[in-house]
């Protein structure tokens, strides 16, 4: 198992534990910094998710979404939880999206992002000290510590703050 699949299952595991929805943002964030702390160079993204097929209720779901992109592949595990939907293996597989995207799916579609989005996520020091939905005692700062741990990593959140203070997201879109 490579690396970066390492990551990736230890968040999606985290996610599933905890019944983790709507958590595009923070787990990109976690996932980016996780990988960049590997030493494995990726870029955090936020742009415009689509689906290029219906739900059940027959829409296509369209909306702000964030994810990890490594030489240009993207990577997200949080579109497992964030469709709210089952379409199924044939066009989401459970582990997501894994380097090689569903034709079904486009990320960073030529769309304007709710102007709300920028200011929450930025700057990530800032946004990491969010609290998440099923346990308002931690911040993303601390489950960045905790799926470190899962994966062989002795982090430190005041050096994780120190270390990403400055950080910017890549916004994508036009694709």
């Amino acid at each position: 198992m490579s690396t970066v699949d390492k990551v990736l299952d230890v968040t999606l595991s985290y996610i599933q534990e905890n019944d983790w929805c709507g958590a595009c943002y923070a787990t990109a964030a976690i996932n980016h910094i996780l990988l960049n702390e590997l030493e494995i160079q990726s870029e955090l993204c936020i742009g415009v998710f689509k689906a290029e097929i219906t739900n059940i209720e027959g829409v296509s779901p369209c909306y702000d979404h964030a994810w990890v992109e490594i030489d240009e592949n993207i990577y997200d595990v949080a579109i497992t939880k964030g469709l709210n939907i089952n379409f199924g293996d044939e066009y989401l597989p459970a582990a997501g999206v894994r380097g090689e995207c569903s034709k079904y799916f486009r990320y960073g579609i030529n769309m304007n992002l709710d102007h709300e989005v920028g200011e929450m996520v930025h700057p990530l020091s800032k946004f990491m000290q969010t609290t998440p939905c099923f346990d308002s005692s931690i911040d993303y700062w601390d489950i960045v510590e905790i799926l470190g741990s899962r994966i062989g990593l002795n982090l430190k959140k005041e050096e994780l703050v120190s270390r990403y203070e400055d950080f910017e997201w890549t916004l994508v879109s036009g694709r």
